[in-house]
């Protein structure tokens, strides 16, 4: 007899739908010797949701650029 929340089996099912590739962490590490004894070394870990915030910011800045350029040229065309 159900007491009317939810039994053991569909909380279950309700975690197997919450997980998804979009909660997966990327890892990336680098290492770059500059000298024989200077370097950089850097890891870094995100979720694709934080890979897409960063990938949209990125393409506005580089819109937002180009449109700079544009009229930077359109106004120095306009003085010769």
């Amino acid at each position: 007899m159900r007491d009317g929340g939810p039994n053991v089996v569909d909380q279950k099912k309700h975690q197997a739908r919450c997980v998804s590739p979009i909660h997966d962490v990327q890892r990336a590490e680098v290492s770059l010797m500059v000298t024989r004894h200077n370097g950089l070394r850097a890891e870094v870990e995100i979720t694709n949701r934080g890979l897409l915030s960063v990938a949209a910011l990125v393409s506005s800045i580089l819109l937002s650029t180009a449109v700079l350029v544009n009229v930077a040229v359109l106004a120095g065309r306009r003085r010769h």
